[in-house]
């Protein structure tokens, strides 16, 4: 079918609110799924990473099937899945069963990513898609806002099993609206999927070098970024905060990264790539000195948003950077590429740093996450800088 510019836009939007919404909702509900379950922390850390791996492996086969067949209606499938292994997890009894449907999971949510962007890039022209893009983008950000505060009200309610269920059946109602949204609308005929994959026939990798330093940056910021998420709430528990409170910190940190994806974004057209690129990773690293170290007490909110803010805000500026070194029409195939090695990066790291936690403590993590964003610095020095272009894909 021909889509209509709007009506994919909105559609995709859902789909990303929901998929990265239900993902981020784990983050105030593990510590209490663990508690329930008598999970240690590498357990819980694998548990997180089962959700990761299967992602990061699902998503080159889920780009390569999109091609023969509606990207809607694929995409439907995709989060339907996802969201009935979420609604499946209330009724988990045991850390197997827990691991099981999160694995499962991550193969409906791998669809997503190499799916969705490439579903608005192609429908909208170029001048209007990077407007587009950021739209979605943010929809994907106000799902990691908004979700897991839900789940911390939902807990009061109907404890972590309820709250998964109700979010779970939420995302499946909307993967069967879209399905039939986009049974109803199609009739008209598309460019062949058979001659878009021809002309990608290749990873499209111009710059080979710079392709490899921006990807090994980018490794480093989301294995931080992942260690440093899925411990978050263990870590405010340990501080004493109370349980009721986890959601909305939670959302606090994600609304920080949502300004941050954005602002970074804006922040690339006037300065160069490797600076903004150096003021984020040494802003997450101060961050979790800080978390780690001392009581934030007051100051805890503003903390939580500036921390969030240079936690997300590195993937905008390494989006945007990668678009420089791909040939425009590959681009799917290698921001495929980049989010397989990505997710297989947020897969490893709670695991590795579960066992450092059982082994070190939760205030070693954050020391050890600090200093591993840190290196990321001399890297910058081997970065071509630049500015002025605009993201194409999302995290």
């Amino acid at each position: 079918m021909v889509s209509k510019p709007r009506s994919t836009l909105w559609w995709a939007s859902v789909a990303h609110f929901l998929n990265d919404g239900l993902a981020a909702a784990l983050t105030p509900l593990l510590p209490l799924m663990a508690a329930d379950l008598a999970l240690s922390y590498t357990q819980a850390g694998a548990v997180k990473a089962a959700l990761s791996g299967l992602t990061s492996l699902s998503q080159l086969p889920a780009g390569f099937l999109a091609t023969r067949t509606s990207e809607a209606t694929f995409l439907g499938l995709g989060l339907g899945w996802f969201s009935l292994c979420f609604l499946l997890m209330g009724l988990a009894g045991g850390y197997w069963a827990l691991l099981l449907l999160m694995a499962s999971a991550g193969i409906g949510g791998g669809v997503y990513h190499p799916v969705g962007t490439a579903w608005v890039s192609r429908v909208f022209l170029a001048r209007r898609r990077g407007a587009a893009v950021g739209t979605l983008n943010f929809a994907g950000d106000l799902g990691k806002v908004l979700l897991p505060a839900l789940a911390g009200v939902l807990v009061a309610w109907a404890g972590w099993r309820g709250s998964l269920g109700a979010l779970g059946a939420a995302g499946a109602v909307a993967a069967v609206a879209l399905i039939l949204w986009d049974w109803l609308a199609r009739g008209a005929t598309e460019t062949s999927r058979a001659t878009e994959v021809a002309r990608a026939a290749s990873w499209g990798i111009a710059q080979r070098g710079q392709f490899a330093v921006i990807t090994v940056i980018g490794l480093i910021d989301q294995a931080g970024r992942s260690g440093v998420m899925a411990f978050l709430g263990f870590l405010l528990l340990a501080q004493g905060l109370p349980q009721a409170a986890l959601g909305w910190l939670v959302a606090i940190t994600f609304a920080g990264g949502a300004f941050g994806k954005f602002g970074c974004g804006l922040l690339t057209d006037h300065f160069e790539d490797r600076r903004v690129m150096a003021m984020t990773e040494a802003t997450m690293a101060a961050g979790c000195l800080v978390l780690a170290l001392t009581d934030p007490g007051l100051w805890l909110v503003p903390l939580l948003l500036l921390f969030g803010f240079a936690l997300n805000g590195t993937s905008s500026v390494i989006y945007t950077r990668l678009a420089d070194t791909l040939q425009p029409e590959s681009f799917s195939r290698g921001y495929g590429l980049y989010y397989t090695l990505s997710f297989a990066s947020s897969a490893a790291s709670p695991v590795l740093y579960g066992l450092l936690a059982d082994w070190q403590g939760l205030v070693c993590v954050y020391v050890t996450i600090a200093a591993m964003n840190l290196c990321i610095l001399p890297l910058l020095v081997l970065l071509r800088g630049t500015k002025g272009t605009v993201a194409v894909a999302h995290d």
